[in-house]
C-alpha cells in the first residue's frame, strides 16, 4: 500500500537573493514617488528596524535569518530523505510570476525539466548604493 507524507515550509522567496538584497522591497518602496518624504527619513523609523539595518543595510541580520531557515529546509530535507519517495508533487502560490492580470487560472500545473529564474531581475533601487550600505544605524541616508 502507497504511503503519503506531507511537508511543509515557508514561502521565503528572499533565500534565492544575496543577504545584501534581503531588504530590495524596503528600498522599492522608499524609491515610490508616493511614499511621503517623512516616511524616507531614516532617524523617523523605528530604532529596532535601524539596528537591525546596521552598517551593513541589513545583510548581516539577513544572514543570521537565513541559518535559521536553512535548519529548517535542511530538517525537511531529512525527512523527505528518509522516507525515499517515488514522486514529489509540490504546491504554490504563482505570485505574478507566470500569470497577469488576463489569466489568473484557479489552479495551473507546471511541469519542467528545469529552470533558471531571476524573477526580481527587473528590479533596482537607488538605495542598493554604498552610501546606504554603510551609513551608520540612525543615519541611514537615501542615495544622491
Amino acid at each position: 500500500m502507497g504511503a503519503i507524507l506531507g511537508v511543509g515550509c515557508t514561502h521565503r522567496p528572499l533565500m534565492l537573493r544575496p543577504n545584501e538584497d534581503w531588504t530590495f522591497m524596503l528600498r522599492a518602496a522608499l524609491d515610490d514617488p508616493a511614499m511621503p518624504e517623512e516616511m524616507k527619513n531614516p532617524a523617523s523609523w523605528p530604532e529596532p528596524l535601524r539596528e537591525e539595518l546596521g552598517n551593513d543595510w541589513g545583510a548581516s541580520a539577513a544572514a543570521r535569518g537565513r541559518e535559521v531557515y536553512r535548519a529548517h529546509f535542511a530538517e525537511a530535507r531529512r525527512v523527505i530523505d528518509e522516507f525515499n519517495p517515488d514522486v514529489v508533487i509540490m504546491w504554490g502560490d504563482d505570485q505574478y510570476e507566470n500569470f497577469k492580470e488576463d489569466i489568473v487560472p484557479p489552479f495551473a500545473v507546471l511541469a519542467y525539466d528545469d529552470q533558471e529564474l531571476q524573477p526580481w531581475a527587473h528590479r533596482r533601487s537607488a538605495w542598493r548604493c554604498g552610501c546606504a550600505a554603510t551609513a551608520r544605524p540612525g543615519s541611514i541616508s537615501p542615495p544622491g
